[in-house]
């Protein structure tokens, strides 16, 4: 009886978490993405499949404009790939990803942002689908369409327990690979603290859009006024005096070399990185700046290009 009362409050509190998720992500979603998602994210096609009217959110420069003087209303012209992409979550089960000194463990940040970025694709008829690993792959929820293929997503990344097993992310990378045949918006949820991925991201960068979500514990870039105890997720227990302000500094530029060089890796394979440094409190602007920063740099590229 005892363990059965315990394994109903698990599943309280993990459909609280689910809950909370989904609605940060909805806020998010609204707040920034569904727009951007159109005229951002999603590719021009190559096949024609129709003329519809204009809605909110569509490019303006989508608007045909000798079919909508015609109509005497904007029109736009849609094609298949406009109305099917494929967004793939890859995400890390690293027991780092559990951790943490911030409000939100690495893992629930992933959780919200995937919400975010899940309901602006939903929104816009996308399939989302994710995938799972630590050694091997622990999870695969193939691509769906709908908010309950969201809901079964975000339950997956929720309540799928960390793993020991080292790395397995070149796995993940060469599994969306191969198993996602037309170009995809793959979204890898990681701290990039094991270096397995530098094997396979050249291959899936060049089939699929590639983006790391980069996911910092506070630690990870400044080192606190204090006295610490860390973890590494293979090694030792190591206590750090953060009280000596010359450690401090050379902590936060070795954290800034480190992040520099993974930005070089993944540019040089044609994969790009979002930094989200996790805040103390629960402060949901910290998943938007880094969202919107990434948005404003696409949306400028998209411009020149």
């Amino acid at each position: 009886m005892i363990q059965e009362a315990s394994d109903r409050a698990d599943l309280q509190d993990l459909l609280r978490e689910v809950r909370r998720a989904e609605i940060l992500g909805r806020r998010l979603a609204a707040d920034l993405l569904s727009g951007a998602w159109a005229s951002i994210f999603r590719g021009a096609g190559v096949e024609f499949h129709e003329v519809r009217e204009w809605v909110e959110g569509d490019d303006p420069r989508a608007v045909d404009a000798v079919l909508s003087a015609r109509a005497g209303r904007p029109l736009v012209k849609q094609f298949v790939d406009e109305r099917r992409r494929t967004l793939l979550f890859l995400l890390d089960l690293a027991p780092s990803l559990d951790a943490g000194l911030g409000a939100w463990t690495p893992r629930q940040a992933a959780a919200r942002i995937g919400a975010a970025v899940g309901e602006a694709a939903v929104a816009h008829g996308d399939r989302v689908g994710l995938v799972a690993f630590d050694s091997r792959i622990r999870l695969v929820v193939p691509p769906g369409h709908g908010r309950g293929a969201l809901l079964r997503i975000l339950r997956g990344m929720l309540a799928l327990p960390a793993a020991g097993g080292a790395g397995g992310a070149a796995e993940a990378l060469r599994f969306a690979t191969r198993s996602i045949r037309r170009h995809a918006i793959i979204l890898l949820f990681s701290d990039l603290l094991r270096p397995d991925w530098r094997q396979t991201v050249y291959a899936c960068a060049l089939r699929h859009d590639l983006i790391a979500a980069h996911l910092l514990a506070p630690e990870l870039v400044e080192l606190p006024e204090a006295v610490v105890r860390l973890r590494d997720p293979s090694g030792p227990l190591v206590v750090v005096d953060g009280r000596s302000r010359r450690r401090r500094e050379a902590w936060a530029a070795r954290s800034r070399a480190w992040r520099e060089e993974i930005d070089s890796r993944l540019t040089a394979a044609g994969a790009e990185r979002i930094e989200f440094r996790l805040p103390l409190g629960e402060d949901p602007e910290a998943l938007t700046r880094p969202l919107l920063a990434f948005l404003r740099r696409r949306e400028l590229r998209r411009r020149r290009g």
